[in-house]
């Protein structure tokens, strides 16, 4: 049985957000200005000596380095002591460790009396057989020596040895001393995230993902993959604390390690899966918290992400609480969430309203100083040195966050001058669906005429600005005058909405071969545009593959809708299949996880939407009187 051995910071325990309440407190007190979101996002990736220097040369401390480290440090150990928490599921996973008669021990550079007292504190303590800090040997993290001496300790060869670490020093020293090694995603380290993955022979975003590792065993299907990780993406954070806005309720985040919030458009699909899969519950969880933020902010952000709070996303509450009122048919619920859906509405008829009479992606933010600082960030993303006012391409690459579709040749490069397809039709769909609540909750036919004349009012403009020569809708720039040059899967929203007519929809039909490909639905027509879109060519996305299902079912192309659903199910049991994971998007040319991509340290592995899609399609292809395979 081969012993397993665990980092503690990192890996069991999380100060991150302890240490940045520390440098906050120390920079308030000298009334120092900072933006708290910036400085997080600097310092939190950085070692301890660097988080330092910064701090110091970015403020132009007049202290010395080593004053400024034992300050920290000992608010660090103080939090050991009273209130640094266990990282998710490490009591519940030590615990089935130990029933399955694992060895494990703590092997830190961290000193044995914060150690020791933050592990008693926790209840963890007893969970293992030996705790080591660096210390105990002479030797550090970056020395080989240390793991052959651990081997020695445990009486065992280093072969017989799991290291799961964070640090990508530590497990390239035990992976050349001949260990099993575990990388472990942790906000300080996810800069390393693509090269510890090389290298390592597992690698976790949530500590419960070891237990399939260390038992060698692999899931036997896509769906018990599914099942076994819902648990994993479920998070809770009752009051405002570190990056996130507190939550009353339990929720779920998109992928665990990559994504720490209730992001919004995902959460559609997630939720689709979440009904789908008996836990309609979690599902309601998700939309109660949406509606908590749109009443405490006037609209739903990006996430709970205080680092999104200067915009929204594509707004799909609408849809996600038809499907909880058709669920729960709970009217008192409805009653509130109409109100919450008023305010959203509001927003977007306030903040982001178009000459045309339809409305746009953008953002809050107003200062140009401020937004030509993300300049920088969306050409690092796209790959690609940008000729224009780096006022005007933050402002772009913030409004295109807003859109969901970051990053995406669909807007050139002056999104807030567009009037999405995707955006008009959703607010088409939430008129359309406030016109039925008001009657399902008894307000004066007034009101519920009011929606209704606002939707054809919407689909009528839509017509007039978005349709194309070809009959298809596209987005349009109200500035030139001028359909976008992109053909994306987009152009699905109004069929899936319910907006676009037979003649339409028959349009849409006719060019679907440009976006149908042997693996699935394209995010975007394959184009010259310079630069590297993860929206675009040749990769394709749940979202679009079940809007598109939805869509063709909606207007009679239940064989169409069922080819697509095929496909995805086939794509994602083909590279589920090879890597034993779900992604956040595929490569649907040649039906891999080979893709565009644009995230430091490689594609994170999926739950939500993904999830949500594939049993999405399963069950479509179900109801069709076909079961597939797994």
């Amino acid at each position: 049985m081969k012993k397993i051995i665990f980092d503690f910071d990192g890996v069991l325990v999380d100060s991150n957000s302890f240490v940045l309440q520390a440098v906050f407190d120390f920079l308030d007190k000298r009334s120092i200005s900072y933006n708290r979101n910036e400085l997080t996002q600097k310092i939190i990736p950085l070692k301890w000596n660097e988080k330092v220097r910064l701090i110091i040369d970015e403020f132009r401390l007049d202290i010395d380095t080593a004053s400024l480290l034992d300050l920290l440090l000992s608010r660090c150990a103080k939090g050991y002591r009273e209130s640094i928490p266990a990282k998710e599921s490490v009591p519940e996973t030590l615990s089935e460790l130990r029933k399955r008669g694992y060895s494990m021990s703590v092997l830190t550079a961290t000193s044995h009396p914060s150690v020791d007292t933050c592990l008693k504190r926790l209840g963890l303590y007893d969970f293992f057989d030996h705790i080591w800090s660096c210390d105990d040997f002479g030797m550090g993290q970056t020395d080989i020596g240390l793991f052959y001496a651990i081997a020695d300790k445990l009486e065992t060869t280093p072969e017989q040895c799991i290291l799961v670490d964070d640090s990508i020093f530590s497990l390239r020293k035990a992976k050349d001393a001949g260990m099993t090694v575990i990388g472990a995603y942790d906000a300080c380290s996810r800069n390393q995230n693509g090269k510890i993955k090389e290298f390592s022979d597992g690698y976790l975003y949530q500590l419960r993902e070891i237990l399939p590792l260390v038992d060698d065993k692999s899931f036997g299907t896509v769906r018990d993959y599914i099942e076994f990780n819902w648990d994993s993406v479920i998070r809770s954070c009752r009051k405002d604390q570190g990056e996130l806005v507190g939550l009353p309720y339990p929720f779920t985040v998109p992928a665990v390690g990559y994504f720490e919030s209730l992001y919004y458009w995902d959460t559609y699909f997630t939720n689709v899966g979440l009904l789908l899969d008996g836990r309609a519950m979690l599902a309601k969880n998700n939309v109660d918290d949406m509606l908590y933020l749109v009443d405490r902010f006037g609209f739903m952000p990006n996430s709970n992400g205080t680092y999104h709070l200067d915009h929204s996303q594509p707004p799909f509450l609408s849809i996600m609480v038809k499907d909880l009122y058709d669920y729960y048919g709970d009217k008192v619920w409805l009653k509130g969430a109409y109100e919450m859906l008023c305010r959203e509405y509001d927003y977007w008829m306030t903040k982001r309203s178009t000459p045309i009479g339809l409305n746009r992606y953008d953002t809050n933010i107003t200062d140009r100083a401020y937004l030509a600082t993300s300049a920088a960030d969306y050409e690092e993303r796209i790959h690609r040195k940008l000729p224009y006012d780096r006022a005007d391409i933050g402002r772009h690459y913030l409004a295109t966050c807003e859109s969901g579709y970051d990053c995406s040749s669909r807007f050139a490069f002056d999104i807030y001058n567009y009037a999405p397809v995707c955006l008009n039709s959703l607010l088409y769909a939430l008129e359309d669906n406030m016109a039925y609540f008001a009657k399902e909750l008894g307000k004066p036919a007034e009101e519920s005429e009011i929606w209704r004349k606002r939707a054809i009012e919407r689909k009528d403009r839509m017509k007039r600005y978005l349709l194309d020569e070809n009959g298809c809708f596209r987005d349009y720039n109200f500035v030139t005058g001028k359909l976008s040059d992109d053909f994306s899967c987009a152009s699905v929203f109004p069929l899936f909405c319910g907006l676009a007519d037979e003649k339409s929809a028959s349009d849409f039909m006719a060019r679907f071969d440009k976006l149908e490909t042997p693996y699935g639905m394209l995010a975007n027509a394959k184009n010259d545009v310079k630069g590297s879109y993860q929206w675009g060519y040749p990769n394709g996305w749940a979202p679009h593959q079940m809007l598109v299902i939805s869509a063709l079912d909606r207007y009679g192309y239940n064989k169409d809708a069922e080819r697509i659903a095929k496909k995805y199910i086939a794509l994602v049991d083909r590279v589920f299949a090879n890597t034993g994971k779900l992604w956040e998007k595929y490569n649907v040319i040649d039906g891999s996880n080979d893709v565009e991509d644009e995230a430091q340290g490689g594609m994170p592995p999926m739950m939500g939407w993904t999830a949500g899609g594939y049993l999405y399609a399963q069950d479509y292809i179900r109801k069709a009187g076909e079961e597939p395979s797994c």
